[in-house]
């Protein structure tokens, strides 16, 4: 029973991302087909896995590929450095969580891409100004799961590590952090998104001599469409892996939550 339940699952995991890419074809061919764009625009999907299989062969592919995963990841990185205690603390004081949390929902209400200029001035258009736009997209999401997540935690542990004479930063970052956790995985796995977005863009705009959006803007400057439309692809295959990834994790630490 157990071996079936497990092959069952096996072979979800692996079925669905194809049942999922024939719907994606069909739907394409289908809109291709009925005329709704003009041909030229609206390359086969022969056409685009023929340049994807071509693309993939080039180790100018991986290193766009490795320049937007780095960016992404390294501004991720900083939000969750940052955004975890800053977000714990204002989950813990009753002070910061009353004057903090409408600032960072002032924030937060301003598009990442209207600061573009704010960044350029001050960072540049180098990594250090699309790290910085990535950081701010993620940093304010993973604030408020972590403050969030500090307010679901369980009153009745907290009061026994009280009593055993655990300090405060014991508590905050012994016991809230871990009663935290499946909050922030969960901002986490916003957050990647985000940082996927802001970093493509970043590097469709901002200027980049390597990644992703560069090379996407790159094709479709030259209208090469079937090339771009590869890229787009790649993109969209890149940020479903990763976040089929936080979703096991995030099942994970749900049900360790729940224990």
């Amino acid at each position: 029973m157990i071996i079936n339940t497990r092959i069952s699952k096996f072979l979800k995991i692996i079925f669905q991302p194809i049942i999922l890419i024939l719907i994606i074809i069909a739907l394409w061919e289908g809109i291709r087909v009925a005329g709704f764009f003009d041909s030229e625009l609206v390359p086969s999907s022969k056409d685009i896995f023929l340049s994807f299989k071509n693309m993939i062969t080039h180790i100018k592919f991986w290193e766009d590929l490795w320049a937007t995963i780095y960016r992404s990841f390294t501004g991720l990185f900083i939000a969750l450095i940052i955004g975890i205690p800053v977000g714990l603390l204002i989950g813990s004081n009753r002070f910061l969580k009353s004057t903090g949390l409408p600032l960072v929902d002032f924030l937060r209400s301003i598009p990442v891409t209207a600061l573009y200029p704010v960044f350029v001035l001050t960072l540049g258009i180098g990594d250090r100004g699309k790290i910085g736009m990535i950081f701010l997209g993620c940093v304010l999401i993973i604030l408020l799961h972590a403050a969030s997540g500090f307010d679901q935690r369980s009153r009745i542990r907290h009061q026994v590590s009280k009593l055993y004479g655990a300090s405060k930063s014991h508590l905050l970052f012994k016991v809230s952090f871990f009663e935290a956790l499946p909050n922030i995985i969960t901002g986490t796995r916003v957050a990647i998104g985000i940082a996927l977005i802001i970093s493509t863009l970043t590097e469709m705009f901002m200027g980049a001599s390597n990644g992703i959006g560069q090379s996407l803007m790159e094709a479709y400057s030259i209208y090469n469409l079937s090339v771009m439309y590869a890229y787009i692809t790649a993109l969209g295959l890149v940020g479903y892996a990763i976040n089929r990834i936080f979703a096991i994790i995030e099942t994970n630490a749900n049900q360790w939550r729940i224990k």
